[in-house]
């Protein structure tokens, strides 16, 4: 099954971002010795999708998405203008099949317009909305990442999760870490809260971030041909 959106990046007809999805395997069928249900998701092999950016003014392209979740599928497109190129960069919100708190997990793919081509990113970032893009007071363009992270026992002897936050630059395509605004801390409360923690020694932090940085890193992602 595929997904198509059409896009205006300026150029006289529409263009159109589709996820391409395989052909899903047929189940085995049941046996006497082997019970058809209940199946297994994670017994199942996640098969890649394919990301195509079709009738672009740069022609066509397309990239695997090999980690962004099992049968991923659109949520919301932004076009706009995130780099100094004239052509508009596009922002592609996945959703999977994941339900409760990891609903909340957004897997971005950033189209970022470059040398009359698009070049594409895979981020994490929770809660996401068009606000996470924010401009620095230097002017850098930048995402607000945002992570959720399974904390230790504080300050206070109580286990505690922690959203944590931290700039990237994305103007330059660089998805640098904006040290001058460092990560904040924050403990995920069943109501508002807005204030750094005091639970986690510096050493924590660290310890706890480790755990998690591999997934936060930005993936660049190969064109395919």
């Amino acid at each position: 099954m595929n997904e198509s959106v059409q896009l205006d990046l300026g150029s006289r007809a529409p263009a159109a971002v589709e996820i391409i999805h395989p052909d899903q395997p047929p189940h085995e069928e049941a046996t006497a010795d082997r019970s058809k249900w209940p199946l297994n998701p994670f017994a199942t092999p996640i098969r890649e999708a394919v990301l195509k950016l079709k009738d672009s003014p740069v022609g066509d392209v397309s990239w695997r998405l090999a980690n962004t979740g099992s049968y991923p599928f659109f949520d919301r497109i932004l076009v706009g203008h995130l780099s100094s190129s004239p052509s508009p960069d596009v922002v592609i919100v996945l959703e999977t099949t994941a339900n409760g708190l990891a609903l909340a997990r957004g897997d971005l793919v950033v189209l970022l317009s470059k040398k009359g081509t698009y070049k594409a990113y895979h981020i994490v970032c929770w809660n996401f909305s068009a606000f996470n893009f924010v401009q620095y007071p230097d002017g850098a363009i930048c995402l607000l990442q945002t992570a959720l992270v399974e904390g230790e026992t504080g300050r206070d002897g109580k286990r505690h999760n922690y959203w944590v936050h931290r700039l990237l630059r994305v103007d330059d395509g660089s998805f640098d870490e904006m040290a001058s605004f460092g990560r904040r801390w924050i403990m995920y409360a069943n109501a508002p809260n807005h204030r750094e923690t005091k639970q986690l020694s510096d050493e924590q932090k660290e310890r706890l971030w480790m755990t998690v940085e591999k997934q936060l890193s930005v993936e660049v992602l190969r064109p395919i041909g």
